[in-house]
């Protein structure tokens, strides 16, 4: 039984080798919804992978890009990634059993964060819901998309590697993107939000995620990949709640551009 894998890009060149030869043998079909990468991203996965590129414009709906490349899909079977993401050949070979079954209708998995090149032990293990029937399932969620199927969803007790953090530049350039999203469409929702409020997150939520990553999960075992990973989830709460409190004092920032 045939497996589609969809993977979003967006000038991506840096690391999608990484991400589609770890599909070569598992994926029966690569489904590329690019928006509109300036660099060699799409001529790569087309021209090396025999991806099939979809140019498709963002327009901040990360959930449109989703379902436009589960629609484009051959196979019963869709599983979708980020260009970050690598499968594991064990990972892999359970995820190709497990569609062989009528067991489920999709599947949640865990993946595991990793920075750099070291996989974390401590923090940054979450499962997420990425195998699924095309007919059974469809994103909704304008920036943190999220997958929403119909039928039975199991388990599999295996991990995708997700490296997020290849470098702290890169990094920083991802998180502004987002924390200007984000501050955008929460400004628009909640106009009358006070400076004091906006003052009490900016300065207490970020000390409180930090102590969870690092001190309550453990990411100090981690060592300084861990201490990084945590830093990284406390500078974005406070990126997003300098950029509200920005408009509200009447500054509205022009809109980052998002290099991928």
């Amino acid at each position: 039984m045939g497996i589609s894998t969809v993977i979003l890009t967006k000038n991506e060149e840096y690391q999608i080798r990484r991400c589609l030869d770890s599909l070569k043998g598992f994926a029966d079909e690569i489904i590329i919804v690019d928006d509109h990468s300036t660099d060699r991203t799409a001529a790569i996965a087309k021209e090396e992978y025999g991806a099939r590129v979809i140019a498709h414009a963002l327009n901040n709906r990360f959930d449109e890009q989703r379902n436009i490349g589960t629609e484009a899909c051959q196979h019963e079977w869709v599983l979708h990634m980020d260009a970050d993401e690598v499968i594991p050949p064990s990972a892999a070979q359970a995820m190709a059993e497990a569609v062989r079954g009528t067991a489920s209708d999709a599947y949640a998995i865990p993946r595991r964060d990793c920075v750099w090149e070291v996989p974390l032990k401590y923090v940054g293990r979450a499962y997420q819901t990425k195998l699924f029937r095309k007919s059974k399932g469809r994103h909704s969620g304008a920036i943190h998309e999220s997958l929403h199927t119909q039928g039975r969803i199991r388990r599999l007790e295996v991990e995708i590697l997700h490296y997020p953090i290849p470098s702290v530049g890169r990094m920083l350039e991802k998180q502004n993107h987002y924390s200007d999203l984000e501050a955008q469409k929460f400004w628009a929702e909640n106009p009358q939000i006070t400076i004091n409020t906006i003052k009490k997150n900016l300065i207490f939520k970020p000390f409180k995620i930090f102590f969870k990553h690092y001190v309550k999960h453990g990411g100090y075992k981690d060592g300084v990949p861990g201490l990084v990973w945590s830093t990284v989830h406390t500078l974005h709460p406070m990126m997003f709640w300098m950029k509200v409190l920005e408009r509200r004092a009447g500054r509205p920032a022009p809109r980052s551009t998002h290099a991928g």
